[in-house]
């Protein structure tokens, strides 16, 4: 790096030329080489999508059934082939890669094996032949053609790598029936690059070989006019002035450089000659020094009375001290300066007493604010706390409203279920009074029955004793009918009294159970009105609950408002005790200047220290000693 600064300025900008030059190549060379990538990926990507199509155009003419969608610019969106048969033409992939110049291949899919098998193909296998009937292999091409996608990149067909574009073939459904597929070996689309590469890199040498020369000689040209300033620089340096400098009338940076060196040319020359003319001007110059060391010794010791807060002080203009006329400005300028601050620093001093007056009223008024506030605050709180309690009160008496209402329709439903109860009871007994006097008239009609056989029998007997021996055997039967048929008429009457008896217990029965309905129909009635009254008390309570719990709400609001109106009361007469300790600390930082009239000052100093003294011990701060104060910085605090 040393070296390198020894060079001669036009050699390193030749070399940083060349340096430039070479790293501009490099990176076009670069930036084209990954451009030119791109380019021929995007060109095949093209040659595949035009493939496809001269394809699929010749396939059309042989099965008519193909149905191809294309955008405007001719690509294909999509194909429609029902059924992709198991032998395609083989002229049809030689048509299209004659046309192309790729290798075609078509594919039908078989369900059973899902796979994808070539049908047509102008892609050779390892013997020779036509890779008829090889199924695709499951790589990233598969997985998109099995979801009706499209995929274009690179990929092994037969172990060899091919750039390739995949397209699904579908059925009017939307399904999956077979594919195409355009391929072009991945050496080829290489080779072409590197050729256009070495083509490129070749143009690059050849252009650097010619222009590094070029680059030189220009530079060289347009340096060396540096090279004749750099001697007039030098003997400018060394006194000589009258040197012509060269390049003046140039409208580039050498004419700008020509035209400042004259300037500093004649601006050296004037300073040589002011340097002969100021030994002349040295006697005035020490009479101005003495002036200016009086006028610095007078306005430093004002300016040190100033810093002991001394505003009595004021520069004279006597013959005893006369004070140099050029500076009676300065003089001028300083006495009203300091009668400007004498005025401001007595209004000043009014303005603190009102201010600490003030400060001490507010206080005050702060204070008082303050407790107030917090005897509300502590009143609203203990308000708050008593309306929770009501609220969750009232909220659990609407709970057990609600809970009783949900009883009180349980009760009656199931009141009303009874009542069902009982109304089938008096259905079911007055059924039985029914049939007790049906069959009270079946008794009848057997009693009727058995007397009639008891007269036929008696008939019977009569005639048999009419009939003498011959009817003996019929009047045995006849006595025995009879008898039988007397038995059964008792029978009847007695069963008759059982009926009438059970009739008659039935038919109390059914009273009685027509009073239960009726009394637990009033029941259910009065359950109803009940029900309805402890909905209305629980809907009662719920509006109850949320009107209280809003109200405690709004309270729990208000308090928080307090509570916060309290702080900000305590925050004010805490500012308000700070501002009058304030104003009370500018009322004693004020008292330590002296100003015109003594007596009024140390009347008013005198004023300021009382006030203190009378300042509350609970502040924390102490009065201010003003003797200590006057010893301190004078400007502290301001």
């Amino acid at each position: 790096m040393s070296k390198l600064k020894k060079l001669p300025l036009a050699v390193r900008l030749i070399i940083v030329s060349a340096l430039m030059l070479i790293v501009m190549a490099g990176t076009l060379t670069f930036v084209g080489h990954h451009e030119m990538r791109q380019t021929l990926k995007e060109f095949a990507q093209e040659e595949n999508v035009f493939g496809a199509r001269a394809l699929m155009e010749t396939l059309e003419e042989i099965y008519p059934e193909i149905e191809i969608s294309t955008t405007a610019a001719g690509a294909i969106t999509q194909i429609i082939w029902p059924v992709v048969p198991d032998s395609v033409p083989a002229d049809a992939a030689d048509t299209a890669s004659e046309i192309t110049g790729l290798d075609p291949t078509i594919f039908a899919f078989d369900r059973g094996t899902q796979s994808f098998v070539r049908v047509a193909t102008t892609i050779l296998n390892e013997d020779g032949g036509r890779a008829i009937g090889t199924p695709l292999a499951r790589n990233e091409a598969y997985h998109a053609l099995i979801d009706g996608a499209v995929f274009n990149g690179l990929v092994d067909i037969q172990g060899v790598p091919y750039n390739v574009y995949y397209r699904p073939i579908l059925n009017e459904s939307g399904t999956v029936t077979g594919a195409i597929a355009l391929a072009q070996p991945h050496a080829d689309l290489q080779a072409s690059l590197q050729t256009k590469l070495d083509t490129k890199m070749l143009w690059v040498v050849v252009a650097l070989s010619v222009m590094l020369p070029i680059a030189y000689l220009v530079m060289r040209s347009m340096l060396s006019p540096l090279g004749k300033m750099t001697k007039l620089i030098t003997g400018m340096s060394e006194g000589r002035f009258d040197d012509a400098i060269p390049y003046d009338t140039r409208g580039d940076e050498l004419g700008e450089i020509a035209n400042s060196l004259k300037i500093l040319q004649n601006s050296l020359r004037a300073a040589d000659e002011l340097k002969q003319a100021n030994a002349a001007r040295q006697a005035e110059t020490e009479r101005q020094q003495a002036e200016q060391r009086i006028v610095v010794t007078t306005l430093t010791e004002g300016l040190s009375k100033l810093s002991q807060l001394d505003l009595t002080v004021r520069i004279q203009n006597t013959d005893a001290e006369p004070f140099p006329a050029e500076y009676e400005t300065l003089r001028t300028s300083f006495n009203e300066l300091v009668d400007q601050l004498t005025e401001t620093v007595s209004s000043i001093q009014v303005i603190a007493e009102e201010v600490t007056g003030d400060a001490r009223e507010m206080a005050g008024s702060s204070s008082d604010l303050s407790s107030r506030t917090e005897s509300q605050a502590a009143t609203l709180q203990e308000s708050a706390a008593a309306l929770e309690e009501l609220s969750q009160s009232v909220q659990s008496t609407a709970e057990n409203a609600a809970d009783a209402e949900t009883t009180t329709n349980e009760n009656r439903e199931v009141t009303k279920a009874t009542g069902e109860v009982v109304t089938n009871a008096i259905a079911a007994m007055e059924a039985i009074e029914a049939s007790s006097q049906q069959i009270n008239q079946i008794i009848s009609v057997i009693d009727d029955i058995a007397f009639q056989t008891n007269l036929l029998a008696l008939n019977a007997g009569v005639e048999a004793a009419r009939a003498g021996e011959a009817g003996r055997g019929f009047a045995v039967v006849a006595s025995e009918v009879r008898a039988l048929a007397q038995h059964s008429s008792a029978s009847a009457q007695e069963i008759k009294s059982l009926i009438a008896a059970s009739s008659q217990q039935v038919e109390t029965g059914s009273g009685l159970v027509r009073d239960a309905g009726k009394a637990l129909n009033d029941i259910i009635d009065r359950v109803d009105r009940v029900a309805g009254l402890v909905s209305d008390i629980a809907v009662s309570a719920k509006e109850q609950s949320v009107g209280v719990s809003e109200i405690n709400a709004g309270v729990r609001d208000l308090d928080a408002a307090t509570q916060s109106n309290a702080a900000m009361a305590e925050e004010a007469s805490a500012a308000s005790e700070g501002l009058t300790n304030a104003a009370e600390k500018m009322t004693a930082r004020l008292a330590r200047f002296r100003l015109e009239g003594q007596a009024a000052r140390a009347n008013w100093a005198a004023a300021a220290v009382v006030s203190m003294a009378d300042t509350p011990t609970d502040t924390g701060i102490a009065p201010i000693d003003l003797k200590q104060a006057a010893s301190a910085d004078p400007f502290r605090g301001f």
